[in-house]
């Protein structure tokens, strides 16, 4: 199809519960948390020791991800990785937040069309000795959208 005609706009995608998946379980508060738009409501992993926790949020369709968003909790090391089938993810990169508890932006490097997109990270200690579990408060993602004028 040809792009005379269309444009291309970007615009924020909007998830269901059913579209979010996390692995380990759930450990304190809701998957729901992570698209209330409520930044101080979280979503904390089960993990143990040296485990990663994984997020994985499923498009419903391939489409071209231009940047996501969110904001977590002590942990601040996390990857991002894409997936057409939900399996043999591709790192599209691995980040760093400035500080706990921030809300950060960061773009999408591969820009073909994906379905899956997973952010995960491994529980952190602190300076206490507390290991500090993965924690999401909220995740928002943002596509190009094509449409016609």
């Amino acid at each position: 199809m040809s792009n005379i005609g269309r444009k291309q706009n970007v615009q924020e995608h909007t998830f269901s519960t059913s579209d979010i998946t996390v692995s380990p379980a759930v450990d304190n508060g809701s998957i729901a948390n992570i698209i209330d738009g409520n930044t101080a409501t979280e979503c904390r992993l089960s993990t143990s020791g040296a485990e990663r926790g994984f997020y994985t949020f499923n498009l419903g369709t391939r489409k071209r991800i231009d940047r996501i968003k969110f904001k977590h909790g002590n942990n601040d090391k996390w990857r991002i990785e894409l997936s057409n089938t939900k399996g043999n993810f591709i790192i599209d990169k691995e980040v760093t937040f400035s500080d706990n508890f921030t809300n950060e932006t960061f773009s999408i490097k591969l820009q073909t069309p994906f379905q899956y997109i997973r952010i995960s990270t491994v529980a952190e200690e602190d300076a206490t000795g507390t290991l500090n579990k993965p924690r999401l408060f909220e995740f928002q993602l943002f596509t190009y959208e094509m449409y016609d004028f």
